[in-house]
């Protein structure tokens, strides 16, 4: 029985060896069979894949180059009229409210003035009292004086007339320089337009009182209006601005400007010129600060719409500057840094090109390119040299130039 049972394992055992290696002689077989029967397969050449892009030809025209910037008009001329004496408010002018127009020496407010006219009139009185007995003071001098030189009247007697002839002037003074004050007082109870202008805030009204120092009202000039404009530094060069005008000299006829503004609904349009740097650069954002000036602006004659052109309002100020000899306007979305597309045999080929300004959106480009190259308006993502385009022809926009900054 021991026998049977250990020559049935034995054999067993030697089954199971034998099976995997088996199983693996197969899989080897049937691997190379279908290696060996497999269908021949033909390369295909892959179609390169072509993107459509839009093109225009390159042409060098001149530009005249211009710089935005942004600003509100205020006076050239603006202050506070003061109280300089203490009363009642009596009588205010018409003119005399937010906006009112006015001209040179119009009154515009009095303070009751009884007080000021009888102080006036006593400061008179004393004058003439005083005149009186100045004369009488000199009259008696001249008597004691011919006295004298007949040895009549002595030299002390001579001397107490010199003395209340000389205190008779200085009276005499006093109460001119009491009247003269008297004089000023009363006049100032009339508070008068130094200029022709205009009323920006009153503070004051009828029969209120005021006292000495007391604000009235903000009135300003209307002869000439000012638009203070901060622009980067380098853009000087492209407003052809001289060193001279940089250290705060005035320009007189500088560059022009043209100044748009909404009024409502309407856009408003005013030509100014620059005329003056300022001589220290603005402390928030180290840009030079150019002066825009307008003649009269509120004459109705300054827009082509009849517009004034109101103190307080917000505008853009277009500013002209340098012609560019050759230039070029791309559009923002050409650009690959400071590289273009350009298709060169149906493929897109890139090139470095020289900026000169930077008109918001487009900009203007002097060099790098050459005239009649087809340049991409608008590269696609993932441009890469070399890849297959097809150019769609089209025109660059034309429009004038807004510099803004320089890359």
């Amino acid at each position: 029985m021991q026998a049977d049972s250990s020559g049935s394992t034995g054999r067993g055992g030697w089954r199971q060896r034998l099976l995997p290696s088996g199983l693996l002689i197969a899989g080897f077989a049937l691997s190379g069979l279908l290696l060996a029967t497999k269908p021949e397969v033909e390369p295909n050449d892959v179609e390169e894949r072509v993107q459509r892009v839009p093109v225009a030809r390159v042409d060098f025209e001149r530009h005249a180059l211009a710089v935005t910037a942004h600003g509100s008009v205020e006076p050239q001329r603006q202050i506070q009229l003061v109280s300089e004496v203490e009363g009642r408010v009596a009588w205010l002018s018409p003119t005399f409210t937010p906006g009112g127009a006015f001209e040179p020496d119009e009154v515009l407010l009095r303070l009751d003035d009884t007080d000021y006219a009888d102080r006036l009139r006593e400061a008179e009185a004393d004058v003439a009292l005083a005149r009186a007995e100045a004369i009488e003071a000199g009259a008696d001098l001249e008597r004691q004086q011919r006295l004298a030189s007949s040895e009549i009247a002595s030299a002390s007697r001579l001397g107490d007339v010199e003395a209340r002839r000389d205190v008779a002037r200085a009276r005499l003074q006093r109460a001119e320089a009491v009247r003269a004050r008297a004089e000023r007082d009363l006049a100032r109870t009339r508070v008068v337009a130094p200029f022709r202008g205009r009323v920006r805030d009153k503070y004051v009204d009828l029969g209120q009182f005021v006292r000495r120092g007391t604000d009235l009202a903000q009135i300003f000039a209307s002869d000439v209006a000012e638009v203070r404009l901060s622009v980067p530094t380098h853009v000087l060069d492209d407003l052809a601005i001289p060193a001279a005008a940089v250290a705060g000299a005035v320009l007189g006829d500088g560059p022009a400007v043209t100044l748009t503004g909404r009024v409502g609904q309407e856009v408003h349009r005013w030509s100014a010129r620059i005329s003056r740097v300022e001589a220290a650069l603005d402390r928030r954002n180290r840009t030079a600060v150019l002066v825009a000036r307008l003649e009269d602006p509120y004459d109705t004659g300054v827009s082509e719409s009849g517009l004034p052109l109101l103190v307080g309002l917000f505008v853009e100020a277009t500013i002209a500057g340098r012609t560019l000899e050759r230039a070029v306007r791309l559009p923002r979305a050409a650009f690959d840094g400071d590289r273009v597309g350009v298709v060169v045999e149906g493929r897109l080929a890139f090139r470095e090109v020289e900026i000169a300004a930077w008109e918001k959106d487009v900009a203007v480009v002097v060099g790098g390119l050459e005239a009649g190259e087809s340049v991409c308006l608008d590269l696609p993502a993932g441009s890469v040299e070399g890849m297959r385009v097809a150019a769609l022809e089209t025109e660059i926009a034309a429009g004038p130039l807004h510099a803004e900054t320089r890359p």
